[in-house]
């Protein structure tokens, strides 16, 4: 089971770790054994900071995937933006390239008009 709206589909590992620390928890240990009720315990604990851990570790990475689709959404905004200001462009570019042809034409004109006085 994957953790609550985690879209990559990771497993959780707390069931994992409570089924150890359940198993932990149900040795029956025999007299003489403290030290091995005591490294149970401290298994526990130490299971316990992973769960922590891996919490932590899955939220971080939750954010960060978070934060990469909205860097994608953005990409696709700048594309898009750079795509509409190309096409302006290109408008402009034939436009000044007009100008320039009448510009032309009417120095060309001037020029004859000039000749003919």
């Amino acid at each position: 089971m994957a953790w609550r709206g985690d879209p990559t589909g990771i497993s959780q590992t707390c069931p994992l770790i409570d089924e150890v620390i359940c198993f932990l928890n149900n040795i029956e240990w025999d007299e003489g054994e403290e030290d091995l009720d005591n490294d149970s315990t401290r298994m526990v604990q130490v299971l316990e900071m992973i769960r922590t851990a891996n919490t932590k570790l899955r939220e971080f990475g939750h954010e960060q995937y978070e934060r990469a689709n909205e860097y994608e959404k953005d990409l696709e905004r700048a594309n898009s933006r750079i795509d509409e200001l190309e096409k302006e462009s290109k408008y402009y570019e034939k436009k000044i390239d007009s100008l320039e042809d009448a510009i032309s034409d009417l120095e060309t004109q001037l020029i004859e008009q000039q000749a003919n006085i």
